[in-house]
């Protein structure tokens, strides 16, 4: 699973999605009202103002493509 950092400031998660019982991984889009969302932000880093860097990382927190 991947977190970027979206162009609306959003950035989209890894999140655990359930529905008639059926349980399997899934994206989530969080904003800067969600309780998460500083965590998330600390970890993707500096902003792309300040770097040029998209801001995807795969989950070994290598840049994605």
């Amino acid at each position: 699973m991947s977190v970027r950092r979206n162009t609306d400031g959003t950035i989209s998660v890894p999140a655990r999605i359930e529905q008639d019982g059926i349980i399997g991984e899934g994206e989530a889009r969080i904003g800067p009202d969600n309780p998460d969302y500083q965590m998330w932000e600390d970890w993707l880093g500096e902003s792309p103002a300040e770097t040029g860097d998209p801001g995807e990382y795969d989950d070994t927190g290598t840049t994605g493509p």
